[in-house]
């Protein structure tokens, strides 16, 4: 069925994407595959070095999780989007964004893509400059806390699945996403979609 109005990207696997959202507007996002992750950051167009902020949303939300009706929130606590749908119900608002330096430290690759620089890419219409790049929500990400205080990645649980979002009524802005890089001997995947 055909909404008027309605805009959707594919985002390929291993790039990033970004869209500009206005206030009040539904953003959903949409695994094409199954067991994908995906780095999100929303930035305020009319402040960009306000964003969406993991940390204050976890401590606002006073947990680890997200869940229907949570608000993301900005680095002054400020309601950014809203979850007003969500079929996986796992994703991560601890992990920053996979880096040049990680894929340097963790695995000896030095012309690896990596999350930053794809949401950087994804970003460049807008001038946003690495030093105001937030951490991101990963979406699908399954991270959950051991009782040791470690963190095991595990295999995401989306079956092309969406997540969808409202924009706070006072907070348009330009939602970015990006898939992460599949590891070299990974297969390839398509990535996401993206509807709003």
């Amino acid at each position: 069925m055909s909404h008027p109005g309605k805009r959707s990207v594919i985002v390929p696997a291993a790039e990033g994407r970004s869209i500009a959202a206005a206030a009040g507007q539904y953003l959903s996002v949409v695994d094409l595959e199954g067991s994908q992750v995906a780095d999100f950051v929303a930035l305020q167009r009319n402040e960009p070095r306000m964003a969406v902020s993991p940390h204050q949303t976890r401590s606002t939300l006073r947990r680890l999780t997200l869940r229907v009706g949570d608000r993301l929130v900005n680095q002054n606590r400020e309601p950014v989007l809203e979850i007003v749908r969500d079929d996986v119900g796992v994703h991560d608002l601890l992990f920053c964004a996979c880096s040049p330096a990680l894929y340097r430290q963790r695995f000896g690759l030095t012309d690896h893509r990596s999350c930053r620089m794809n949401l950087l890419e994804a970003l460049a219409p807008y001038h946003v400059e690495e030093w105001q790049l937030p951490d991101p929500v990963n979406l699908f990400m399954k991270t959950p806390p051991r009782p040791e205080s470690t963190c095991p990645w595990s295999t995401s649980r989306a079956r092309r699945s969406p997540t969808s979002s409202r924009s706070s009524d006072t907070s348009p802005g330009w939602p970015c996403l990006h898939t992460r890089p599949a590891r070299r001997s990974a297969a390839s995947r398509s990535g996401w979609g993206i509807a709003w």
